[in-house]
């Protein structure tokens, strides 16, 4: 996607406060629903200036709605590219499966820039199953080394 110089700038401030909140933060966390509002707030202001634009959506559910933000394919039969460097992160149980295993394949072979990276988490660190949501701290720890990685 390609943004503007606004986009950018927006682009930039919404990555800044994702990366230090959500990923790390517990739902229990008192700053949670003020920094989700927050950064759907900042999405909303962004999504226009990517090009082509992001659409905000709401889905209902349950007596409220779950935000969503979608982006028009490009016309053609043939999908785009992934170009970025593009990171999976999966849970050692999750991976046991042959089906899991021909997905990642899959999405690995597809993507195109050489710094693509899959971690399979352990489970003997309690990062195991779906979303490795049960040592959130695992994930943090390799995404933010990925960060690391990729931009230095």
């Amino acid at each position: 996607m390609a943004l503007g110089r606004r986009g950018e700038k927006a682009d930039r401030a919404w990555d800044r406060e994702r990366r230090i909140s959500l990923i790390s933060m517990l739902p229990t966390d008192a700053r949670f629903k003020e920094r989700g509002i927050k950064l759907r707030g900042i999405m909303k202001k962004t999504g226009p200036l990517f090009d082509p634009p992001l659409e905000y959506l709401e889905i209902p559910f349950e007596g409220t709605v779950l935000p969503g933000y979608f982006r028009k394919a490009a016309a053609g039969k043939t999908p785009a590219k992934v170009t970025v460097p593009a990171l999976i992160i999966v849970g050692e149980s999750k991976y046991k499966s042959a089906e899991v295993q021909r997905h990642q394949k899959v999405a690995m072979d597809g993507f195109t820039n050489p710094k693509k990276k899959m971690v399979i988490t352990p489970s003997d660190e309690g990062a195991t199953n779906h979303c490795v949501m049960e040592n959130r701290s695992i994930v943090g720890q390799v995404l933010f080394d990925r960060l690391d990685d990729v931009f230095n």
